[in-house]
């Protein structure tokens, strides 16, 4: 089942629930226009749970991580994962900060390529995730990044 949200006038987000379980599958970024956005009742404590991490972004919600589908992932990426949901709103944290952290001090290019494939948009904040010297990438574009972190600073 899928549900459609908008962010904080930003972005349209598209949340795609398992039908089985109704733990949730994917977030992305979606094109559609807000009119056209479509809104299913949400039934499931696991849905309410993602609805309230939406709603309540601007106060760090703690992502409860038993509510999202990660399938087959690495250890490596969990850890990658986990760490970066905890980086509060309105910080960064550069890809080798991130490494380390995870106790790969080397692997700078490995978050990157898990930031690229990072199936839970704004839910674990990959836009959060930048360069030593620069904004680094986004696979949704870099203009969002910039609006997502410029959104952010008015919450330090």
């Amino acid at each position: 089942m899928d549900f459609y949200y908008n962010f904080r006038n930003i972005v349209n987000l598209k949340l795609s629930f398992n039908d089985n379980n109704n733990n949730l599958d994917s977030v992305s970024f979606t094109s559609l226009p807000v009119n056209a956005l479509l809104s299913n009742n949400i039934s499931t404590k696991q849905q309410e749970k993602i609805l309230h991490i939406l709603d309540d972004y601007e106060n760090n919600p703690v992502i409860d991580f038993s509510i999202l589908n990660f399938r087959k992932m690495s250890e490596f990426a969990y850890d990658i994962y986990s760490i970066l949901s905890r980086i509060p709103i309105g910080q960064t944290i550069s890809y080798s900060a991130l490494a380390v952290k995870a106790g790969k001090p080397g692997a700078a290019r490995a978050v990157g390529t898990l930031m690229n494939l990072n199936a839970f948009a704004i839910i674990i904040p990959c836009h959060r995730v930048v360069g030593k010297n620069n904004i680094g990438g986004f696979s949704s574009g870099l203009k969002l990044k910039e609006k997502l972190l410029k959104f952010e600073q008015v919450f330090i």
